[in-house]
């Protein structure tokens, strides 16, 4: 097994600006040193997951995606000059409609970017047809046929650190997506 981090990428009343700005350089270096100490020190980090939807404090939603790239290039940098040498895994939630975030508008380039990830849940919102779901799971916006394409447009990897499947025996189709 390979551990995996899970690491907001600015702390609670903070923006990505700040980050961005070089304003928490210091606790980078300090989480870097950390996790070298702890025996981390290559750890795979992902790094602000989820950024395209509006649940995180990160969030790249609503016209913040050159911000989040910049920041996400920021972290990178400093954990690596303190050196950590992290791989660090940039990853959407799957199937947030493009008009909340364009996660292709913050990514963060090749030589910041390890892998590719995305997180994956199945459960359709009351659709119990398998195959319909998988189809859905497969085409949705930032689905899996998009990952597919943006790794082999980025020679990356896929990487599937939270993937869900559900189990649904509705057959109520009014809230589909």
């Amino acid at each position: 097994y390979e551990m995996v981090f899970t690491v907001g990428i600015h702390p609670s009343g903070t923006t990505l600006a700040d980050v961005a700005a070089g304003k928490h350089d210091a606790q980078w270096r300090g989480f870097a040193t950390a996790m070298k100490v702890a025996g981390f020190g290559s750890a795979r980090i992902r790094l602000g997951s989820e950024f395209n939807h509006t649940h995180e404090p990160w969030t790249a939603a609503n016209g913040n995606e050159a911000v989040f790239a910049e920041a996400w290039q920021r972290v990178v940098t400093v954990t690596c000059q303190a050196g950590a040498a992290f791989r660090f895994t940039w990853c959407p939630l799957a199937g947030i409609p493009y008009s909340q975030c364009d996660p292709d508008k913050a990514y963060p380039g090749d030589a910041y970017v390890d892998a590719i990830g995305l997180d994956v849940y199945d459960g359709r919102r009351g659709v119990a047809d398998f195959n319909l779901r998988w189809q859905r799971t497969l085409a949705q916006p930032y689905g899996l046929d998009w990952l597919a394409a943006f790794t082999k447009a980025h020679d990356k990897p896929a990487a599937f650190d939270e993937w869900a499947l559900r189990f649904s025996t509705t057959t109520d189709h009014t809230n589909d997506s």
